[in-house]
């Protein structure tokens, strides 16, 4: 990356939010259907929590919501050690316990994550999804957030550059 990319050359402007005492389910009909604008990447995967103020409080992405529905007891047994077992209306009933629990009880919380500025540079980005395992990271101006950097604008941008195809469209 040759060029001084900053965080505002690649964040999404356009963005979802919802607010943090929400359902699952008012989530899951924001996220659920959400067309890709013919890139390949699908159109939402992550939904930015804001609190009653309008504060960045979280992110609740679609990994959330299905680790959400999962029955505790599952969670909590190690995870594959159950897997196999099956119960008849299991699923079912996960789901409908889901339907009403608040966003704000399976979302990613703000002190769990970084917050990216406009004026940061790229490489910040890249080191700290590399690091964090992170998809997506919301850009603030103070309490406002302004956008959001999805890895695969960073994708994108790093696969332009090592390719040497600058010209490209995104």
């Amino acid at each position: 990356m040759s060029r001084d990319l900053r965080i505002r050359d690649l964040m999404q402007k356009q963005f979802q939010t919802i607010t943090e005492d929400a359902t699952i389910r008012d989530a899951m009909e924001k996220l659920y259907g959400a067309k890709s604008s013919g890139s390949g990447e699908p159109a939402l995967q992550s939904l930015i929590v804001m609190d009653a103020d309008g504060k960045l409080n979280g992110i609740v992405t679609m990994y959330d919501i299905l680790e959400g529905i999962a029955p505790t007891y599952l969670k909590n047994a190690g995870g594959s050690q159950l897997a196999g077992i099956t119960w008849e209306g299991l699923f079912e009933d996960s789901i409908q316990q889901a339907k009403s629990r608040a966003v704000s009880e399976i979302m990613t919380p703000r002190d769990e994550f970084h917050i990216l500025a406009a004026d940061d540079r790229v490489m910040k980005a890249l080191e700290l999804m590399v690091d964090e395992g992170a998809t997506r990271l919301p850009v603030c101006e103070g309490d406002q957030v302004v956008g959001v950097v999805r890895i695969y604008e960073l994708f994108q941008e790093v696969a332009r550059e090592l390719l040497n195809h600058e010209d490209e469209p995104e």
